[in-house]
Order: structure tokens, then sequence, then C-alpha cells
């Protein structure tokens, strides 16, 4: 979100020439709940402030955001269907704002998908813990390792730390659906330097979690066959982790999480895969 203009001259302080305006703000305001404990608090405390201005600004409610996405959609009713999940009042209220509004939802994919960023990307609430559980990579593969959605590790330590530490963070993410394929011959500082200043490199655990919950969704994995993707997750200096349709790039046997070798500064043949930064 781009920072408010404070300037007085041409700031909110500019409606007091208007107490036509104040007044048709304040019973507005009035008609929908708000009080004058609420505008009290609007004055004395700033976090408070802070986010009633975020709401206002690039957040719609949630709701209005499933609308707009449709199939490519996951908030709590999903997690609660199928993973039967809870949430408390805090979580709640915290997920009830989706921070992107319907704007940047209905522009072109910037990232060279045909269609609209509510057709090219899919919009999830990234939780940490699943039933009292760090929802970890391993965690996912525990619970998809049969059937599909199915995970596996492949040329990975169960151990490493990328696979049993590394979580989501409790917020919404908006990735697009498939890898960006223009990136592909092209090295690491490259690839970085062609993201739109909207975007950023997406690590393991968010690529992984977006692979299943789309199937869940939609019966289908976001990745396709003879395609591999990396993440940004540098386990060591010459080390990327990378996701690629399991057993010799068969989609039917879902998709594998691994280790290649390949050096920074050497271009790649496959893709990379991103997620839109909160608010922007």
């Amino acid at each position: 979100m781009k920072k408010k203009n404070t300037n007085q001259k041409n700031g909110l302080w500019t409606a007091s020439s208007s107490y036509g305006e104040i007044g048709a703000t304040l019973k507005a305001l009035q008609d929908n709940g708000v009080t004058l404990e609420h505008l009290a608090r609007l004055r004395g405390d700033n976090d408070y402030a802070k986010r009633v201005a975020e709401f206002m600004g690039a957040s719609i409610p949630h709701k209005l955001a499933r609308n707009i996405m449709g199939k490519n959609f996951w908030g709590v009713e999903e997690w609660l269907h199928f993973y039967g999940v809870s949430f408390t009042n805090k979580q709640l209220r915290e997920a009830a704002y989706f921070p992107w509004n319907d704007d940047v939802l209905n522009t072109p994919c910037p990232l060279g998908n045909k269609g609209r960023i509510r057709e090219t990307h899919i919009a999830f609430l990234g939780i940490p813990n699943i039933n009292g559980k760090p929802l970890t990579i391993l965690q996912w593969h525990k619970l998809h390792n049969t059937n599909h959605p199915m995970l596996r590790l492949t040329n990975i330590d169960k151990d490493e730390k990328l696979l049993v530490e590394s979580v989501c963070a409790f917020r919404w993410y908006l990735m697009p659906i498939r890898a960006i394929f223009s990136s592909a011959e092209k090295t690491t500082h490259e690839r970085l330097d062609m993201l739109p200043q909207e975007y950023e490199f997406s690590r393991a655990i968010l690529e992984v979690t977006k692979n299943i919950l789309y199937y869940r969704k939609n019966g289908a994995y976001p990745i396709s066959e003879n395609e591999s993707v990396w993440c940004c997750d540098i386990i060591d200096r010459f080390m990327h982790v990378y996701i690629i349709p399991d057993y010799y790039y068969n989609i039917r046997q879902g998709i594998a999480i691994g280790q290649s070798w390949k050096t920074p500064g050497r271009t790649r043949t496959d893709s990379i895969v991103v997620s839109r930064k909160p608010g922007v």
C-alpha cells in the first residue's frame, strides 16, 4: 500500500472548511454503528487508527474476495471443511479483511500469464499450525503421501530444517497459479531483476501449500508435466529447493520436493514461483 499523503495543503484537514462534509461523514459512520468511543480511540490509539486506515485503503472483505476469485480462493471455510481446522475469534477478525482490493484482482496479470489476476492467481489463508501441529512441509507429506493430492520427498533429508521448521504465517497469500515461464534460461540474479516490484520469490512451504490447496479445490495440480519450478529457500551456498511432478515428470503420481546442486550463477531451464506482497 502506498504511503498516504499527510501534507496539510491537500490532506483530510481541508474538510474542516466544509462543515457539511464533516456532518455527512459523521452521520454515515453513526448510521453504521460507529460511536463516540470509536472516534476517541481513533484519536488516541495510533495502531487502531492504522488498522482502520488499512481497511479503508487496499483491503476488502474476504467474502468479496471469495466472490471475485471463485475456485481460486481458499479461506476459513475450506480449512474447516477439508481439514477440520478451528479458528479463534482473534484469528477470524484478522482474516476478515483481504489485503488486495478488487482493482488489483481485476487488473491484467503482470507476470506474462494471460488473463486477470483473479483468473491467473490463487488466494489462500496461510496457517502456521493444523490441529495443534506445525504445518510444515514434512507435516504436509504425512497428511498426503498415499492419495491425491500427493507430496513426496526426493533427494532431501527428512531432518532438513526446511522441512521441519518452515511454516506459513497466519495471513493471506496471493500467488500465480502457474510458474513464470519467461524466467527460463535466466540466472538467479536475472530472475530477481525481472520481478515486478509487487512480487517476491516464493518459499517452498508456500509453493507446497499452494499446490495442495489448489488440488483440493480444483482436482488438478498447478504444475504440469515436463515442468520443474524453483523456490527461493537456499539450504546452503550451492543448493536450492525445487518442486517437480513426481516420478520422471509423471504428474499422475503427485508432486515431489527435493534439492538441486546447480549454482546460483548458472542459467536454468526451469521456472520460478513468486508471491505478491501484501497490500500492493
